[in-house]
């Protein structure tokens, strides 16, 4: 048996500190992967109201002359401003956010564009972000969110 008990409190302070720190650590993750899909989403509607404008542009000159250009929204266009904005690298159906080391921070789906037009033009992009989680310098798990964002423009007279 253990004749000096003096070393046996601190154990349970030890533990408790522990536990509090991989606590701490689970809600700064948290908090840095919401605030990575909430740039990435804040960007993307950034870029797809630049779209719309240009969009809207040619549509009303396309319209003035007599022609009706609204059947057609440039997909790739949209892709490459996003990607352009974003500091993203394409590869085959996703764009790659890189780091220094060569890994990723987090990759998104190419985005699809659908159009409605009638008093509006709406335009909504949708992608699937996906951040891996890292706990002790190894990756854990991945964490994958769907978004979908609009931009809209509405005639005025």
């Amino acid at each position: 048996m253990l004749c000096n008990k003096r070393g046996e409190g601190y154990i349970q302070v030890c533990v408790m500190v522990l536990i509090l720190c991989m606590l701490i650590a689970v809600c700064l993750t948290f908090a840095s992967t919401v605030h990575t899909i909430r740039v990435v989403q804040r960007n993307a509607q950034i870029v797809l109201d630049s779209f719309v404008m240009e969009n809207a542009i040619l549509i009303y000159d396309s319209i003035k002359n007599g022609h009706d250009f609204t059947q057609h929204v440039d997909v790739d266009s949209y892709q490459f401003m996003l990607a352009e904005y974003n500091s993203l690298s394409p590869s085959s159906n996703y764009f790659y956010h890189p780091t220094e080391d060569g890994t990723w921070d987090y990759r998104i789906t190419k985005p699809q564009l659908t159009m409605t037009d009638g008093n509006a033009l709406k335009i909504a992009a949708s992608y699937t972000i996906t951040i891996p989680l890292y706990f002790a310098g190894m990756q854990v798990s991945t964490v994958s969110v769907p978004i979908t964002v609009e931009s809209r423009l509405t005639n005025k007279f």
